[in-house]
């Protein structure tokens, strides 16, 4: 990936999205059948008892091979209409609604294979999915409470599973820990290995997601979605070596992955090495060349070049849900925008993101960073709010420059302070301070840490502001 023009809180590489949730989101299609590979292993089309409806489930099936997904969804609700009892149809249409961000319509499916009879352990799980993406998180603890006891061991690991994933949504990651090690005591599977590894990263832990991304690619070293959390797990490392050669592994059992091809280019992009990025681009055009992710990345290509126009013609051609499983795709598309002068379209790719996925922190950040250039400090505030008890300094430190400007001064200086004690030695985090302590009306302190500041003989980007600030605080 390549560098952005953002504030130093938000320049972090980022690359979180499942295996299939991604390819069918940015429509594309990787090595093996699309909506087969995402369903329950136990289905086989003889399943389906109508024979008139399994014969257009298998056309359906198809057409997701093909990379047809319009196809495929009009195939399985014709299904559906032909058997409408059949619980299977339901699943399969409630799952491939869900990739297509429509979880409400996904829900009413997935509801209905249960009501259908097609057992709980073959449904919960998407079901529980659905909930948590329209934000029914309550609901589901709700409706699904801890298990009294743990006679069908399966059912009740998913039910604790889906109430971590729930959890964890609410932004109760230690209740989410919890929920989730009880599932593993239960059943020590692999979706609920790498659901624990989420959990751990959002506990600022990565050595302990690493650790359960191992385990699960150790019990199953030829899984997909494992593969794809580990080359994610390296990514998050910036071990860009252990990534390509990784991702050259992923390859070769998967040699049409759209998302082990992505994350070679952006690697090489980062490392400027546009060469070797355009020649995994050009491998993927060969295999769908008008696949919106190829299109994606011609317009990031025309972006480095400095072609901001071109680059912004090409994205507005992408559907509204593009890339929203995407933070890193979404944040490049904004700089897009913004580069070609449409700053508010660039606010409003990050906005629609953020409502789908409201916990991705650095689109979080950057949509703050734009709405600060904006002149707009009580909307930057706004964005924030939600991680406003964070532990992080650089996120602090916004929250406190956006305060600041805000003319909260007291909040200003709450953050800030929080920002400092974590970085002490940031010389920009320090000023900030100081600034929030001069429009506080604490001038002495103010005065006090911005002589040792000066007195440090660092270096930062206001240093120039600093001096002028120390001329009118004599």
């Amino acid at each position: 990936m390549n560098n952005l023009d953002l504030a130093p809180w938000s320049k972090r590489l980022l690359f979180c999205a499942g295996l299939f949730a991604a390819s069918l989101a940015l429509n594309c299609s990787v090595s093996g059948p699309l909506l087969a590979a995402d369903r329950p292993p136990a289905f086989v089309e003889p399943d389906v008892k109508n024979p008139v409806a399994r014969q257009t489930v298998s056309d359906s099936l198809r057409a997701f091979r093909s990379g047809n997904r319009a196809l495929g969804i009009t195939l399985l609700r014709r299904a559906v209409k032909l058997a409408p009892k059949e619980g299977w149809i339901h699943l399969l249409l409630g799952r491939a609604l869900l990739q297509l961000y429509d979880p409400a319509s996904a829900e009413r499916e997935l509801r209905q294979a249960r009501e259908n009879g097609l057992p709980d352990e073959l449904v919960l799980s998407s079901l529980f999915e659905a909930m948590i993406k329209r934000h029914e998180e309550n609901k589901l603890l709700e409706q699904f409470p801890v298990p009294a006891n743990a006679a069908n061991k399966k059912v009740s690991a998913q039910i604790l599973s889906g109430r971590a994933m729930a959890l964890l949504s609410l932004d109760r990651a230690d209740d989410a820990a919890a929920s989730m090690d009880r599932a593993l005591a239960l059943v020590r599977d692999i979706a609920s290995l790498l659901d624990r590894a989420k959990i751990a990263l959002r506990q600022n832990d990565p050595s302990l997601a690493t650790k359960f991304i191992d385990e699960a690619l150790q019990r199953d070293p030829r899984n997909g979605h494992v593969m794809i959390a580990k080359l994610e797990d390296l990514i998050r490392s910036n071990n860009d070596a252990a990534t390509l050669a990784f991702s050259e592994k992923i390859l070769q059992q998967f040699p049409g992955d759209v998302e082990t091809r992505s994350a070679r280019i952006d690697v090489f992009l980062k490392n400027n090495q546009e060469a070797k990025a355009r020649t995994e681009l050009d491998a993927l055009a060969a295999r769908m060349p008008q696949a919106r992710i190829v299109q994606y990345y011609r317009a990031l290509f025309l972006s480095r070049a400095k072609n901001y126009d071109a680059a912004w013609k090409v994205v507005q051609t992408f559907p509204p849900n593009f890339a929203l499983a995407r933070p890193p795709f979404i944040i490049q598309l904004s700089e897009i925008a913004i580069k070609s002068g449409h700053v508010e379209a660039g606010a409003t790719i990050l906005s629609r993101a953020l409502a789908y996925a409201p916990d991705q922190v650095d689109m979080r950040l950057r949509l703050a960073t734009v709405r600060l250039s904006q002149n707009n400090p009580h909307s930057a505030v706004l964005t924030l709010e939600p991680i406003k008890d964070s532990n992080d300094a650089a996120v602090l430190d916004l929250i406190g420059v956006a305060k600041l400007q805000a003319a909260d001064s007291k909040g200003a200086v709450n953050a800030l302070t929080r920002a400092s004690q974590l970085q002490p030695q940031d010389p920009q985090i320090t000023f900030h301070l100081v600034q929030a302590l001069d429009e506080n009306g604490d001038r002495n302190a103010a005065r006090a840490l911005l002589k040792k500041l000066l007195a440090s003989g660092r270096k930062f980007d206001d240093l120039g502001k600093a001096h002028a600030l120390e001329y009118s605080l004599r």
